[in-house]
């Protein structure tokens, strides 16, 4: 899966869940959490209200 089919994946599932983990999205995607966390910030800076919570 490349990276915009991704993004748009995490956009469309934060419309539905709300909340989610980043262990929850690295499973799905088969990615690094860390990989999750960049998306977020891409997504972030896009001006897509993404909240994460430590």
């Amino acid at each position: 899966m490349e990276k915009i089919e991704r993004l748009i994946a995490i956009v469309m599932i934060l419309l539905q869940k709300n909340v989610i983990s980043t262990t929850e999205f690295s499973q799905l995607f088969n990615v690094s959490k860390r990989t999750i966390l960049r998306d977020m910030e891409a997504l972030s800076l896009s001006n897509i209200p993404i909240y994460s919570i430590n």
